[in-house]
């Protein structure tokens, strides 16, 4: 294991772990974590939290129900974004609906619109019933994925589309890789071709 100094903010200077071919460089700032891979490109960031206030008006608007699979426990529910915010969405109540944890995993940054307001569940009901919330969430995994099919078709046609322009291959995996991890990048180049 070796060390070395790595000045990446003005007067502050962060230790850097090199681990045999693997560059990690961990710091805190302003209360944003960041981890940086040998291209100084940012692999991850904790996101800025949603105030409590706001979650919880959107979880009182949205009935107490995950919008996606219908499940009604409070204490798993949170604030997902319709619009991500890595693609330029809000944190207003516009832009917010309750889903549970696991729905909004599976969401990830994936643009689906917005998702209707189940009606409450009564006392009796519980969290609801839980063959139509795993129905639910069938329905959910496959909508994400015809989303995620159709915004690689739109990448790839917008990517032979610069092609066709002139541009540069180098450009267009910057484009690209702005959008949509490297992976996939990969995948729409190919389909582009």
């Amino acid at each position: 294991m070796a060390f070395a100094y790595a000045n990446l903010v003005p007067n502050k200077i962060f230790l850097a772990i090199i681990f045999s071919d693997f560059f990690s460089l961990t710091f805190k700032y302003r209360r944003v974590k960041c981890r940086y891979n040998l291209a100084g490109k940012m692999i991850m960031r904790r996101k800025k939290p949603i105030p409590a206030t706001i979650r919880e008006q959107v979880i009182a608007r949205d009935n107490g129900r995950c919008r996606a699979c219908g499940i009604g426990d409070r204490d798993a529910l949170q604030c997902d974004h319709i619009v991500p915010e890595s693609k330029g969405g809000s944190d207003s109540l516009d832009n917010l609906q309750a889903l549970c944890g696991v729905c909004n995993n599976r969401k990830q940054n994936t643009s689906v619109g917005e998702l209707s307001i189940l009606p409450p569940l009564s006392m009796a009901d519980g969290f609801g019933n839980p063959i139509e919330v795993m129905h639910r969430r069938e329905v959910f995994v496959r909508m994400l994925d015809d989303a995620r099919k159709a915004e690689i078709r739109s990448l790839a046609d917008i990517a032979a589309t610069m092609r066709a322009e002139g541009v540069d291959g180098f450009r267009i995996r910057q484009h690209l890789e702005k959008m949509v991890k490297a992976g996939t990048v990969e995948r729409i180049l190919k389909m582009s071709r």
